[in-house]
């Protein structure tokens, strides 16, 4: 019985660690305002987001071999998730910060 368990266990737990590694949090985004940035800072930091969007897209277009999981969809998910802190953290600055200048040139 023990040898019928391994195969279905080891699969269970390569799956769980697949799913964790997924889930872990990006290690470059730093708090929503961990520090108070000044417009053109604001900016270079939404700019490095959009810089690495499309790095992502253009190392998605550039796949000569067959797609798969980790040519095609992690640069994807990458791209989106770029665009995603870019955006979010652009209305959030929009509709929350307190000086009305700052708000309307975002």
């Amino acid at each position: 019985m023990r040898r019928s368990l391994r195969r279905p266990l080891a699969y269970a737990f390569s799956l769980l660690s697949l799913t964790v590694h997924a889930q872990a949090p990006a290690l470059n985004q730093p708090p929503v305002w961990s520090a108070m940035p000044d417009i053109v800072a604001f900016e270079r930091m939404v700019n490095d987001r959009l810089a690495a969007a499309q790095s992502a897209i253009d190392h998605l277009l550039a796949v000569n071999e067959p797609r798969s999981i980790e040519n095609t969809v992690s640069p994807y998910d990458e791209a989106i998730r770029q665009l995603h802190a870019a955006f979010y953290h652009c209305r959030l600055v929009q509709q929350v910060h307190p000086d009305a200048s700052y708000r309307g040139t975002i």
